[in-house]
């Protein structure tokens, strides 16, 4: 599954906000295993509500360790942009 088709400027935001632009960033793990799971587990439910007809139209089975791909595929997307120089967040 390609966890980055349901990543989009509000599911950036919530983890950008969520986790932190800063811990992110900081992470030296690419997978972001080095920021606690509790973490990506507390924004699950807003990214869910988020992402739920896009998971159904797909065909998705919703869980948390599906949701969380997808936080963490946002987070590389946060910190790819930032190395860019361009930001999700004004």
């Amino acid at each position: 599954m390609d966890y980055s088709q349901f990543v989009d400027d509000t599911v950036l935001q919530v983890v950008e906000v969520g986790i932190g632009r800063r811990d992110i960033l900081r992470s030296r793990d690419a997978n972001f295993n080095d920021i606690d799971l509790r973490r990506w587990d507390m924004i699950s439910p807003a990214v869910h509500r988020h992402i739920k007809q896009k998971a159904k139209d797909a065909g998705a089975c919703v869980s948390v360790s599906f949701l969380i791909a997808i936080e963490k595929e946002a987070a590389k997307k946060i910190k790819e942009n930032a190395r860019q120089g361009s930001f999700v967040t004004p």
